[in-house]
């Protein structure tokens, strides 16, 4: 078994690294001709240019590593096939099954590299090229925003809009609650700022209480007034990375803030499954290829690159109609990140099974 595994290795290797180039270069073509549009069109120098090419490929790889195990794994199994070792290695009571521990010790091994491409590089590098591309464009990076509230210790704030690039807040509205729920205070501010020694500041106030009945009393006007929020500006809001920027730690911490403050999670639970299924995608397309040019024996090889162009297109179709369905609430989440996982999983079990 450890020569067969030695001798499957040996060839699957190179074509893996060919794969990998491969579909890389076709999957980057897109973003290379925008690139040029911008060297050309507003006179971009070339080492910026160049400097945005390079955040480009990280997120790309994580789409050709099981590209690339896919064609290696057709490829090689169809070389085998055409060249009689197949045969003879049933013939020497071989099972086609000592393939197995070989494929899928690589194939994890790439899981883990695709799990830090995915978590750690990709969004580095889209966080990077949105600089880059502020230069190019000389845009903001940092908007302001608006309407944000959360709750905090029984307290509930609203801010109407934050600005952290220049430290402004404005039109702040605090509901203190009481243990049972109801509204002890209420103040209003026209503005906030805060100091990391003295805390938050709110300005230019009223503070309400309310009575038995429901009814507001004006308890008096402030210009300044200490609020004891523990949320420093950069905690008020939730992170404005979008998605792709955000590693699955980002991921976790805003969903319990989001919870925090109240608001809907299944967008982020969904993305959070499918940044851990992704990379399961590795160990299961190397099934898949091993079943299908199993089956498909002498012509493996010669339509390896078709199969897997087919196959990482079927399954993205399977994927992005799980991603839409658990968004929209149609079925759990979990299983929404995890359909094309799970239906090429039994498919490339049911193959490997046929096979015996």
């Amino acid at each position: 078994m450890k020569i067969i595994s030695q001798y499957f290795l040996k060839n699957f290797i190179p074509v893996f690294i060919v794969g990998v180039l491969l579909f890389s270069t076709i999957l980057i073509i897109s973003p290379l001709f925008g690139i040029m549009d911008l060297v050309i069109a507003r006179s971009v120098p070339l080492d910026l240019a160049f400097q945005i090419f390079l955040t480009k490929i990280p997120p790309y790889l994580t789409y050709t590593f099981p590209m690339a195990i896919f064609l290696a794994v057709i490829f090689v199994i169809g070389q085998f096939s055409e060249h009689g070792e197949i045969m003879a290695m049933k013939a020497s009571g071989a099972s086609i099954r000592y393939f197995l521990p070989a494929i899928l010790i690589l194939s994890f091994s790439v899981q883990i590299i695709m799990f830090y491409f995915n978590e750690i590089l990709s969004p580095k590098a889209y966080e990077r090229e949105k600089i880059l591309l502020s230069k190019v464009y000389n845009t903001v990076l940092v908007p302001a925003r608006e309407n944000v509230f959360f709750n905090e210790n029984h307290n509930f704030y609203f801010f109407r809009k934050v600005d952290l690039k220049n430290k402004k807040f404005e039109d702040i509205l605090l509901i203190q609650f009481l243990e049972g729920g109801k509204i002890k205070l209420i103040t209003s501010a026209k503005r906030a700022y805060f100091n990391e020694d003295v805390g938050w500041r709110f300005q230019d106030g009223e503070v309400y209480s309310l009575n038995d009945n429901g009814e507001m009393i004006f308890q008096g006007k402030f210009k300044e007034q200490k609020v004891n929020l523990t949320r420093t500006p950069e905690q008020l809001t939730p992170s404005s990375k979008p998605i792709e920027e955000m590693s699955i730690f980002d991921i976790i911490n805003q969903i319990r803030l989001f919870e925090g403050i109240g608001l809907n999670t299944r967008n982020l639970k969904t993305e959070f499954h499918i940044r851990i299924a992704l990379p399961f995608t590795c160990p299961i397309f190397a099934i898949l290829a091993l079943g299908i040019g199993l089956q498909m024996g002498k012509g493996g090889r010669s339509l390896s690159f078709g199969l897997s162009v087919i196959s990482i297109f079927v399954y993205y179709i399977l994927f992005s109609i799980g991603r839409s369905l658990a968004k929209a609430g149609i079925i759990p989440y979990f299983l929404g990140a995890w359909l094309g996982n799970t239906i090429f999983l039994i498919l490339g079990i049911y193959l490997l099974t046929k096979r015996k």
